[in-house]
């Protein structure tokens, strides 16, 4: 075990045993800290870890990350005028730890990550990239750099989807070794967990519309809500569950109260039990733009086989197969959502034949198991 902010305690055997430095900004619940958690935990045989949080304001997963056995946590601050103090302070950290190697979530940070690991003689660093880059060409442009940053200090960049890939790979300066890494679950907990909650529905229940996602602008709630009000007006006995929090959380209970239906609208927050969750929803709706990376929610709502309706873009397409595992609908369009989840809420036969499929998508392409090992092949070689 390592000590919290601290330097090892190991003993010969163990300090045989490569030590992984995990980078997070910030241990809120979302993708990037989900993923971690996840590698952690599903690490092959044979690894140490440590996980340094850059904003411990953030705390919010911090019980669960404790939870995992053979699990060190540190606190690097990293803030912007102070750059060069943090990649010192971060160099001094990965050689009082005999850190050999990083994997970092935040993408872009990595940059100053990758320089402390230089500085302190760690070879193998890479990056996790859970977005494209943007649209517009000023953004454009700083990614591009980034890129050359990564390319210099040699850092890969594991995409979290083939989609992301290929964006990243049209700007022209992808780093060696970089690849599509899809994201994965732990398809049995999941489907387990789901299923003991949907035993519990009584009949005559509210139908449940749920979405878990962070409440950001990637995220196309707006639209979700609005299908809602479409929906209730033909299915008056049912919810909406929103699962999540983030900085548009005001603007989305305004709308519900403008659309007249907050009193079927259910604001969750953040929540460390969104599997069982998932198994009180009978149908999971994904609205979403086109700045998607992956949607691991959607990953889990498919182990957790409720049926899914989700947005027509490129990261949900591939992750449902091209509509195989999922009924898609166009982005933006609040008419053809309400359809799609209508149709799943009252035709049970469909949605089942649905969720099969999804669940066997999930199972042989999207399983934790094998995402973490494609991860830590990397520091084998």
């Amino acid at each position: 075990m390592i000590e919290a902010i601290g330097v090892p305690k190991v003993n010969a055997e163990e300090s045989r045993r490569p030590l992984i430095a995990h980078i997070l900004n910030g241990l809120r619940y979302g993708g990037n800290e989900n993923l971690c958690l996840q590698l952690i935990r599903q690490a092959p045989p044979g690894f140490r870890h440590v996980l340094v949080n850059l904003d411990p304001s953030s705390i919010e997963m911090n019980a669960l990350f404790q939870s995992s056995r053979e699990l060190g946590m540190l606190e690097r601050p990293y803030k912007r005028n102070r750059r060069v103090r943090f990649i010192l302070g971060l160099a001094r950290d990965f050689r009082r730890l005999g850190v050999e190697g990083v994997i970092v979530y935040p993408f872009g940070l990595h940059v100053f990550v990758a320089m402390a690991a230089a500085l302190s003689g760690v070879k193998k660093v890479l990056v996790h990239a859970g977005n494209p880059p943007p649209l517009d060409e000023k953004h454009r442009r700083l990614w591009k750099r980034i890129l050359l940053a990564s390319r210099v200090l040699r850092v890969p960049v594991k995409s979290c989807s083939a989609m992301v890939d290929g964006e990243l790979r049209a700007l022209g300066v992808l780093p060696p070794g970089s690849e599509a890494i899809p994201n994965g679950v732990e398809v049995e907990r999941v489907e387990a967990t789901a299923a003991r909650e949907r035993a519990k529905k009584k009949d005559g229940a509210p139908r449940v519309v749920g979405m878990v996602a962070r409440f950001n602008k990637i995220k196309d709630h707006d639209t979700l809500l609005k299908a809602f009000a479409l929906l209730r007006q033909r299915i008056e006995n049912s919810e909406l569950w929103l699962i999540g929090d983030g900085e548009r959380r005001a603007d989305l209970i305004a709308l519900a109260d403008k659309l007249k239906i907050k009193d079927a609208v259910r604001f969750w927050g953040d929540r460390p039990d969104v599997h069982r969750l998932l198994g009180g929803m009978d149908v999971f709706a994904f609205s979403t733009t086109r700045d998607e990376g992956f949607g691991i929610a959607l990953a889990e709502a498919m182990a957790a086989r409720t049926p899914i309706v989700a947005s027509d873009v490129h990261a949900c397409r591939e992750v449902l197969g091209q509509g195989e595992a999922g009924k898609l609908v166009p982005p933006k369009n609040a008419e053809a959502l309400a359809a799609a989840i209508f149709e799943f809420l009252t035709e049970p036969e469909n949605a089942r034949a649905f969720t099969d499929r999804s669940y066997a998508r999930v199972k042989e392409h999207l399983d934790i198991h094998k995402c973490a090992a494609r991860f830590y092949a990397f520091f084998a070689t």
